[in-house]
């Protein structure tokens, strides 16, 4: 009988390792999981934001490059085009997904110098080309 109930302890004590090693797996998982939703969320919080500050801007001069302290600023239209860049190519592209082919969009990457690289590159354009690489 003692020995059945050393059997049982043993086997009991390793349901018990088992429980805990699985219990801390499926947390791993789970917290995990969260912290997708909470990144998803959080860039598409900031991608609503992003554009509701450029829709603001519909009346001030997109092409415009401001001058500050001396530093020549982005214009506005060549900013959200590098957001467009960047949501495309970092992301999507960066998370193994196939990216939006826009002629265009490669001009505004990190080491693009800040000068926009055709004539008729406008904020309507590039406001289409944002949502289309968002709904990829």
């Amino acid at each position: 009988m003692l020995d059945l109930c050393a059997q049982l302890f043993s086997y009991g004590r390793g349901l018990l390792v088992l429980f805990y090693y699985f219990r801390f797996s499926l947390t791993n998982i789970l917290m995990s999981n969260k912290e997708a939703i909470v990144l998803s969320d959080t860039f598409q919080k900031t991608r609503d934001l992003t554009r509701w500050y450029l829709s603001l801007l519909k009346e001030s001069d997109a092409h415009k490059r401001w001058e500050i302290n001396g530093a020549r600023l982005n214009s506005i239209i060549w900013l959200a085009s590098h957001i467009t860049w960047a949501e495309n190519f970092l992301i999507i592209k960066g998370t193994g997904g196939q990216a939006v082919e826009l002629d265009w969009l490669n001009h505004y990457n990190i080491q693009s110098s800040g000068e926009l690289h055709h004539a008729e590159h406008n904020m309507k354009a590039v406001m289409a080309a944002m949502k289309e690489v968002h709904e990829k």
